[in-house]
């Protein structure tokens, strides 16, 4: 089992422990929001004003009655829901091409090079995690700036998700309508 952090979560991690273990950057794993969890926790925090201050009896029945409606619901918007995140793949995946082609294009880069910039990345993380160099070790803004600039340079080589490409997909989408 590998430790599967979410992308959003990760920023607050030392930058090691993000290279290392965001699970966007693993293999096999699609392009999620990254914040699943938080997502379900919200529909459920929502009823946390109106149990606070039932009997511990009373509150269990209530938000198990809550989830299983969730739950419920869910099951029902399934297809639709699936229907939709397919024709946005496709999509997505066109502008994902585009967006690496010209990403290799500017780095100099072949996509066979990718594992080899993946693997450099992950060595630099666990060689920095093995000498504990993080953020309490050298000053705060130094700190922040050379992992902002680390993240950086690996989302750009890296990742092919971000704002930009879902503005196209909604573009694209748009225009299809």
């Amino acid at each position: 089992m590998t430790a599967f952090l979410p992308r959003w979560h990760g920023i607050a991690h030392v930058w090691h422990c993000f290279i290392r273990n965001v699970g966007h950057y693993q293999e096999g794993v699609g392009a999620t929001v990254g914040e699943e969890m938080e997502q379900v926790n919200g529909s459920i925090s929502l009823y946390g004003n109106k149990t606070k201050h039932m009997t511990e009896k009373n509150r269990n029945d209530e938000l198990t009655a809550v989830m299983l409606y969730l739950n419920r619901e869910r099951l029902r918007r399934m297809p639709t829901f699936l229907a939709k995140r397919m024709t946005r793949a496709r999509i997505l995946a066109e502008a994902y091409g585009a967006e690496l082609r010209r990403m290799l294009h500017i780095y100099n880069l072949e996509e066979k090079d990718l594992a080899a910039v993946k693997a450099g990345l992950i060595k630099m993380a666990e060689d920095s995690a093995e000498k504990n160099v993080n953020a309490s070790s050298i000053p705060r803004t130094r700190a922040v700036r050379q992992r902002g600039e680390i993240l950086k340079k690996a989302s750009r080589i890296i990742s092919k998700t971000n704002d930009w490409h879902r503005k196209e997909a909604d573009d694209m989408e748009q225009s299809d309508k």
